[in-house]
């Protein structure tokens, strides 16, 4: 009864108090919020990561489940019971089904309408299931019965039908390989094209290509004749979006794994197909990375939740504890005062739990449709369960804090409460230089913060998200903080400077005397904007370097890659309109002596190539554009040209061709020029010569001659061509021979286009000039391109760049020659510089070279190397124009084509991305709201405490404008201070933690390495905001607090 008692009498003490039992009750309420809200964001980014995980898949996420051998129908409805049975088991509500099919391997084409045909390709009979629900034909029809007499009836896609040389009505007979007088013959009704070609039905390409389409008896009837052929059965599974939303993704892995096993393993002839558990896998992988990332500064806010309840818990039992002295007089027992002030804490927090979650339930729900465009779903509510440990710790942390400040409370005797009205003893922290050595622990704590920070650390299965490891940080920005606090006195001086008159004198006399009254709220506020400061830098940063990877990834704003014999880079230039740099590249692979060194190779050209791709200055020990001029003064090759000539000529015959030559050259400053000689239109022999064109003025000599090129038009015309010798001119004399053709030693040529091995340039007496022998062509009709290039020496090698991991397996060093063999050709390069990471290449996938483009080509191109010409295109292009751009890129064909824009683009959805930024502005939000709160709510006290000073000075004639001037100065030193110092300690934080914080584990999220990045703008919005909420809450609280009737106040003073 005397315990029923109590609790009410606390619940009256509570609903009398109510703006203090609001306020200490916000302190838990944010607490649950933060943590609430940061687990139903982790249940968004896994919804939403997990429908990308789908959308991305070039199949849909397929899981196809097979067998070989099915003969019968009665085969394949067992397969398809079992595979029902199998995937409701392993992986319940998470696929459903789609289709069936059976289809034979090839088969051998006897004859059409009659006429023998035994050339590839070789057909399949193959059966869809739901085939007529995505078809249109063409001509015919489907065919409503399986066979007419001895004929089977079949259908064919357009793009089989051309193939296999069918039309309709063609009579098509097979054969079995094994054993071919076993003929089947078959009627194509009818011909037809996919409705939607992108569907995921459609994405066994080779069944649409090759494959003959029959009823389910049809395929089975013929399986009975053709006994010995191969066959396969499918049936084939799409992911659930509904199933997927809220599901465990252990769970799922765990049941394809198992789905794997009774196909792949445990059964003979059984086989799985899909990419879905491998993109899953890759997905919870960065999940897993990111989750620290996303619960690092909810875990510092819990910590400032805690802070913020020793304040306003200290100043709420110290307007209490005279109250409480006078019951332990009249004879309360300090254990009676305890637990009535335990059982408001509990009252108070059943209130604030749920309505913390409440808020946060409801922030999330808002902050999910605007950015993920989705609800809190079931995985939310799991991950929701999972936070309860880590909420039902803090909890208790903030009841534990509570009870200590009780017990206090509690136990001061009324001689002890009116001794600390009259003045404040040394914080306990400061004793014996406490605070200085927690200090010295927030280096280790920062260092492992820094270690297990690190996504590789996390991938390795280091656990980054337990509560310990999350607050690491935060403890050691509050020890520091705490013995920042030792700085306080020196306002007092301050306040005196700045102060005007008696309030300043006051100021600094209250700091002075009473220098911890304030020491709890610096305390909160540098930790308030120290969050603030950080999670904008991070802001700032992930962004940032999320921009750079992008960059890094592409190399340019495009980059296309072209599979094909002639690359058509030239004209795709050409038809882009917003180019304002653009760069030729050649990418391929080979090998070394050492067996397990087989590096990607990239031939840059260094001019334009430095002008082109993107770079950063911390990818390499020196700056990138150094690297590539150490591709150009290293370089031995070409034709050296002697003295500083002005022109360039060539004694050559035509028959009358459309075409024209031109020869290219490079200068000093390794800068492309050319000299395009004029048309070839006037038969015989002639000196055709024209001056260098080099872009940006005149160039550097010496010049070197890299080629000539001989260029026909798709309507060219049937001829011959010959050249006797290459001239020069200086000024105005006449030109000298540089090159005569009767015997070019050395000298050789490739045919554009073409895989023909390259030849040497043989001189005849076919179209002798003045009597001597010549080198000659026959001109055929058509395109083509003749590149013509001077001697290799023995001396010559290609200077290349190389990852310093790659000189290491290798055993070499800068300035040490290497061999590197592509396909039949072997290059000889010559290592001149390291380059640790370079655009486009992954040094953490494998080991790569970077050489100079024109010799790499040459020497590949003279060692019948297939195809020795640029195959990527580097491209930066206007904003304005880069749609139009991109898609007449796209519309060129290339192999694979490179988006800068569009990688950026795919990090700004990223589900993990927008939950870090979901994640940042909850806990900013909330860090603000406890800050703003408490420093209110501190001034409120300090001028409720100070009301008898008031009073007196009022009373003793100073107005009541200078009385208020005292606490308005220190309120505005202490937000200052607590600004910039915590300004300071954000930024250090940043500096230690974020260089490491990464958002995943592979290159793409890791390379280039992370750097700091700094956002004015953000940092200074995140200041702004603190200081006008603080600076307007403690307003309030001051005006608030400070209010008093004079002679009422006199009156109690006695």
């Amino acid at each position: 009864m005397a315990q029923l008692n109590l609790a009410r009498f606390a619940a009256i003490r509570l609903r009398r108090r109510w703006p203090l039992t609001l306020v200490l009750g916000s302190g838990l309420a944010a607490a649950v919020a933060v943590a609430t809200a940061v687990a139903l964001v982790l249940g968004l980014v896994t919804d939403a990561g997990l429908q990308r995980v789908l959308a991305s898949q070039p199949d849909g996420g397929l899981v196809t489940l097979g067998q070989d051998g099915i003969q019968s129908d009665i085969a394949y409805h067992n397969l398809q019971r079992q595979s029902e049975k199998a995937t409701a088991s392993r992986v319940p509500g998470l696929l459903r089904r789609r289709w069936g099919a059976v289809s034979t391997t090839d088969l051998d084409p006897a004859s059409v309408n009659a006429k023998s045909v035994h050339v590839a390709p070789f057909p399949r009979l193959v059966y869809r299931e739901g085939l007529s629900d995505r078809i249109a034909f063409l001509s015919g029809e489907l065919p409503t019965a399986d066979r007419a007499g001895d004929t089977f009836l079949a259908t064919a896609s357009e793009q089989a039908a051309q193939n296999l040389g069918l039309h309709q009505n063609d009579i098509y007979c097979v054969a079995g390989f094994a054993f071919p007088e076993e003929n089947v013959c078959l009627r194509i009704a009818g011909i037809w094209k996919p409705r939607a070609p992108r569907d995921p039905f459609w994405f066994d390409a080779d069944q649409l290509a090759r494959g003959v389409n029959l009823g389910e008896a049809g395929i089975f009837d013929i399986l009975a004749t053709l006994a010995h052929s191969g066959t396969q059965a499918t049936i084939v599974y799409a992911p659930d979006p509904r199933g997927l939303v809220g599901a465990d993704l252990g769970a799922v892995l765990t049941g394809l794994g198992q789905l794997r096993g009774d196909f792949s393993v445990r059964r003979d002839n059984a086989f799985l197909k899909t990419g879905l558990d491998a993109a899953i896998r890759d997905f919870r992988d960065r999940l897993r990375v990111a989750a620290f990332a996303i619960e690092l500064v909810a875990a510092q806010v819990l910590l400032l939740a805690l802070l913020y309840l020793i304040l306003v818990a200290g100043h709420v039992l110290g307007q209490q504890r005279h109250t409480f002295a006078l019951w332990r007089s009249r004879g309360w027992s300090w254990r009676r005062i305890w637990l009535l002030l335990m059982i408001e804490f509990v009252l108070v927090a059943l209130v604030a739990v749920p309505a913390g979650a409440a808020l946060a339930w409801l922030a999330v729900l808002l902050i999910g449709r605007a950015v993920f465009g989705s609800a809190v779903g079931p995985a939310s509510e799991r991950f929701l369960a999972e936070s309860w440990p880590f909420v039902t710790g803090a909890l208790l942390a903030g009841l534990g804090i509570l009870a200590v400040q009780a017990l206090l409370a509690a136990l001061s005797p009324l001689l002890e409460v009116r001794r600390r009205r009259s003045r404040t003893a040394r914080p306990w922290w400061q004793w014996r230089y406490l605070d200085l050595g927690l200090a010295l622990l927030a280096v280790p704590l920062l260092a492992q913060t820094r270690l297990v920070g690190r996504g590789a650390v996390r991938a390795s299965g280091v656990s980054g998200t337990d509560p310990f490891t999350l607050v690491l940080p935060g403890l050691a920005l509050a020890f520091l903080a705490l013995a920042a606090v030792r700085l306080l006195p020196l306002l007092g001086p301050l306040a005196a400077l700045l102060g005007r008159g008696a309030a300043g004198w006051l100021a600094a006399r209250e700091i002075g005397r009473r220098p911890s009254e304030h020491a709890w709220l610096a305390l909160l506020v540098m930790t308030t904007v120290a969050l603030g400061v950080f999670g904008a830098t991070d802001l700032a940063t992930q962004a940032h370097n999320a921009g750079d990877r992008a960059a890094y990834a592409a190399g340019a704003d495009f980059r296309a890659y072209y599979d094909t014999q002639l690359p058509p880079l030239d004209r795709v230039q050409g038809q882009l309109e917003g180019v304002t740099a653009a760069t030729q590249v050649f990418r391929t692979a080979g090998t070394t002596s050492v067996d397990a060194v087989q590096p990607a190779v990239l031939g840059v050209d260094p001019v334009s190539f430095g002008q082109t791709a993107w770079t950063r200055s911390d990818l390499a020990a020196r700056p990138l554009p150094d690297l590539l001029r150490l591709l150009v003064t290293q370089e031995t090759g070409g034709y050296l040209l002697p003295g500083r000539p002005d022109s360039i000529g060539l004694w050559v015959y035509s028959t009358g061709l459309d075409t024209e030559f031109t020869i290219i050259l490079t200068d000093a400053n390794g800068r492309w020029g050319f000299s395009r000689l004029g048309a070839l239109s006037q038969p015989g022999w002639r000196y055709l010569e024209a001056p260098f064109s080099f872009d940006r003025g005149s160039p550097a000599y010496p010049l070197r001659l890299r080629r000539l090129e001989l260029q026909t038009p798709p309507d060219s015309r049937d001829g011959r061509l010959a050249i006797a010798g290459l001239g020069v001119r200086t000024g105005s004399g006449d030109p000298s021979l540089l090159q005569s053709f009767q015997d070019p030693v050395g000298w050789w040529w490739l045919q554009g286009g073409s895989s023909a091995l390259p030849s040497d340039l043989k001189a005849t007496s076919l179209i002798p000039h003045d009597k001597d022998p010549t080198v000659s062509w026959r001109i055929f009709p058509g395109e083509s391109l003749i590149v013509i290039r001077p001697p290799l020496s023995t001396r010559d090698t290609v200077p290349a760049l190389a990852s310093q991991s790659t000189l290491d397996r290798l055993g070499i060093q800068v300035g040490d020659p290497m061999l590197f063999q592509a396909r039949s050709a072997t290059v000889p390069l010559n290592i001149v510089g390291v380059v640790d990471h370079f655009p486009s290449l992954y040094p953490e996938r494998g080991d790569f070279l970077v050489a100079s483009r024109e010799p790499l080509l040459a020497f590949l191109g003279r060692g019948g190397y297939t195809y020795p010409w640029p195959n990527e295109l580097w491209v930066d292009v206007r904003d304005s124009a880069a749609k139009t751009d991109q898609a007449r890129l796209q519309g060129s064909e290339p192999y694979d084509l490179f988006d800068r824009r569009r990688l950026q683009s795919g990090f700004d959805s990223d589900p993990i991305w927008l939950g870090l930024k979901a994640s940042l502005l909850v806990t900013f939000l909330t860090a603000l709201a406890l800050g703003a709160v408490a420093f209110g709510f501190h001034f409120l006290a300090a001028g409720q405490a100070r009301l008898d000073d008031y009073a007196i000075l009022q009373g003793n004639g100073m107005p009541r404008s200078a009385v208020l001037a005292v606490i308005r100065l220190e309120r505005w030193l202490v937000l200052g201070f607590g600004v910039l110092l915590g300004c300071a300690f954000g930024l250090l934080l940043a500096a230690v933690v974020l260089p490491v914080l990464e958002l995943g584990t592979g290159p793409l999220e890791t390379v280039p390495a992370t750097i700091l990045i700094l956002d004015p703008g953000l940092i200074l919005g995140a200041l702004a905001a603190t200081t006008a909420a603080a600076g307007l809450a403690g307003m309030v609280g001051s005006w608030t607090g400070g209010r008093f009737n004079l002679l009422q106040q006199l009156r109690m003073l006695g």
